[in-house]
C-alpha cells in the first residue's frame, strides 16, 4: 500500500561570538576528616576567543566552617582536604579569557569515617539529611548535614544499591540479595 512520507530539513547553527565555558563540578559526597575528597569536574568550551582558545579552571571554597586545601586548585580533577567537619560548598570556575562559567558541589565532612565503601550518597529534598550506602556493612547510614553527625545506621538484609528520597523526606532503598 501507500505510505505517507514526510521530510524535514533542520539547519543547526552555532551562536555567534564567544560562549561561556560549560562547567560541571561533579558529584558531591561524604568524606572523613582525615581523608581527601576526590573532585571530578568537567569543562567544555567553544574555543573562543582566539587567542587564547583555552580555558583556565579554578576551585574555591564558597561556604564551610573551616579551611579547604586543594591538591591543585587549577586542575579540573583534583582532591580537597578539610580542616574541620561540617558541610562545605566548593565552586569550579572556568574562564576562557573573556567569559566565565561556574558550578558548585557539596561535601559533607565527618569527624570520623563511619563506613569504608560508600556506593551511593543522596541528600534529602530539604538538604537537612544525607544517606550513604555502605556495601561493606550492608547498611545505610544517615547524617544530619547541619551538624555532620551520624544520626542512624539502618542494617539491611542485602547490599544497598539505590537511594531515593521522597518528597516528604522519606528514604527508599533498593537492595540486592546476593543469594537470589
Amino acid at each position: 500500500g501507500l505510505r505517507d512520507v514526510r521530510t524535514a530539513s533542520v539547519l543547526v547553527t552555532s551562536p555567534a561570538g564567544n560562549q561561556p565555558p560549560l562547567v560541571d563540578a561533579g558529584i558531591g559526597g561524604v568524606v572523613g576528616l582525615t581523608n581527601a575528597f576526590t573532585l571530578r569536574g568537567f569543562i567544555s568550551d567553544d574555543g573562543r576567543p582566539a587567542p587564547p582558545s583555552a580555558f583556565t579552571p579554578a576551585w574555591i571554597k564558597i561556604k564551610g566552617p573551616g579551611n579547604v586545601t586543594f591538591g591543585n586548585a587549577q586542575a579540573t580533577n583534583t582532591t580537597a582536604r578539610f580542616s574541620t567537619n561540617g558541610t562545605y560548598v566548593l565552586q569550579l570556575t572556568a574562564n576562557d579569557g573573556e567569559l566565565s562559567g561556574t558550578d558548585t558541589v557539596s561535601v559533607l565532612v565527618l569527624s570520623q569515617d563511619p563506613y569504608r565503601t560508600p556506593s551511593e550518597v543522596a541528600y534529602s529534598p530539604d538538604g537537612s539529611r544525607l544517606a550513604a550506602a555502605d556495601l561493606t556493612a550492608q547498611s545505610v547510614v544517615l547524617f544530619t548535614t547541619a551538624t555532620a553527625q551520624l544520626t542512624r545506621s539502618l542494617p539491611l538484609a542485602g547490599e544497598p544499591r539505590g537511594l531515593l528520597w521522597g518528597a516528604s523526606n522519606s528514604l527508599f532503598v533498593t537492595e540486592h540479595d546476593a543469594g537470589s
